[in-house]
């Protein structure tokens, strides 16, 4: 393999760099047979991979990136190479003197005018969801607090950008607590953090929003669950929103079918919400006591008839069993208090998870911190169960 010492200088010229980008790429994506080219710069795979990787790093490179997504007809790996090379500049590389501060604007409307191009006829999903990235990087970049007011505003002139938007605004979050995200003080990811948070409220109305439209599918329905758990997870909501969201129902709702394509999303969902509010802070009594009984509701009800034939119904199984166990490991503070609330039940729904096989092995894993847990509840609810049944469970 060649050394670095081979590969030939970028040019400073943006219109030629351009080209020797085309080039370098038409050479990396096209059949081994054929990667022989008439250019001598680029007659090797590897030293036109090698210039690509050389090039990205290269301050020129957010010029020429930008013109290679102006390109018409061009080859869809060509847009996503230059969408990726941003997503790595605006998470690495905005403020290491390679950008004056005066054109970030330029280069945030410029990502935006790209991502609205491209999201009528995209040439590729991977193409929306990497300039998403590198959107959603920048926004924390620049401080742009306004980012989620600006999208839902573009989506009321512009209906048909509702899935390219909601995508970017699940983005945004995820991108937020990146730790690949470089900043030069944490306090800006803090601050962009809090931002996110004061728009929480318009965000869960907008996917109540979608949710509700009539043309809402299966593909816009697994979308709204994934913004929403992304947002859950990332965003520190205020409980009492998700307390009386419409979401939370609906994610239930979900739930109630374990043979819905999006089963999944929807465990996530509610996975998510009882891991980051737990029993213990006060401020989330209320969601807590909508939680319990809905999630009991779901070991009552559903899981017995899916528990009926486990072969059948593993990954809804693993789903319930997730959420169970959650429960449990959430809200401890309540399952052992004096109160009576009917521990006894998520005890024994623990217990028939623990049970259950799974390709040979237990769907839930018996030293997992809630199976560590049962010692103590059994003696602080003084269940009757032996002590040799305990030890064959840990």
């Amino acid at each position: 393999m060649s050394n670095g010492t081979d590969l030939p200088p970028h040019s400073e010229n943006v219109d030629e760099e351009l080209q020797r980008i085309k080039q370098a790429l038409r050479t990396v994506f096209s059949p081994a047979q054929s990667s022989q080219t008439s250019n001598p710069e680029f007659h090797q795979h590897d030293l036109a991979n090698r210039y690509l990787i050389s090039f990205q790093c290269n301050p020129i490179a957010w010029m020429v990136c930008d013109q290679l997504l102006l390109q018409e007809n061009d080859e869809s790996n060509s847009f996503f190479f230059a969408a990726q090379t941003l997503h790595f500049k605006c998470r690495e590389e905005v403020y290491i003197a390679q950008l004056p501060s005066n054109s970030l604007p330029s280069l945030r409307d410029s990502l935006m005018n790209h991502l609205i191009r491209f999201a009528v006829k995209p040439p590729s999903t991977a193409l929306i969801t990497r300039l998403c990235m590198a959107l959603a990087a920048l926004a924390v970049q620049i401080n742009w607090t306004s980012i989620i007011q600006d999208l839902l505003e573009n989506v009321k002139a512009r209906p048909e950008l509702g899935p390219v938007i909601l995508e970017l605004i699940q983005l945004i979050p995820e991108e937020t607590c990146s730790d690949r995200l470089y900043l030069p003080t944490e306090k800006m990811r803090y601050d962009f953090r809090e931002s996110l948070r004061l728009f929480s409220q318009q965000t869960l109305e907008f996917l109540v929003h979608i949710m509700k439209l009539p043309n809402a599918n299966i593909l816009h329905q697994e979308r709204i669950l994934k913004c929403f758990h992304s947002w859950v997870r990332n965003v520190d909501i205020p409980p009492v929103l998700l307390q009386s969201s419409a979401l939370l129902e609906a994610s239930f709702q979900v739930l109630t079918n374990p043979n819905a394509n999006i089963f999944e999303p929807a465990v996530d969902v509610v996975v998510e919400i009882l891991r980051q509010y737990g029993s213990e802070p006060r401020s989330h009594a209320g969601l807590v006591q909508k939680m319990i009984p809905m999630v009991m509701h779901l070991g009552s009800t559903i899981f017995p008839t899916v528990l009926s034939a486990p072969e059948e119904n593993e990954d809804a199984l693993r789903g319930y069993c997730r959420i169970f166990t959650e429960l449990g490991e959430s809200y401890m503070s309540l399952i052992v208090s004096h109160e009576e609330m009917n521990q006894i039940q998520l005890v024994e729904l623990i217990l028939k998870c623990s049970s259950i096989p799974d390709h040979g092995k237990l769907i839930l894993h018996p030293y997992s911190t809630f199976c560590r847990s049962l010692q103590e509840l059994f003696s602080i609810l003084s269940i009757s169960l032996t002590f040799q049944k305990l030890q064959i469970l840990l």
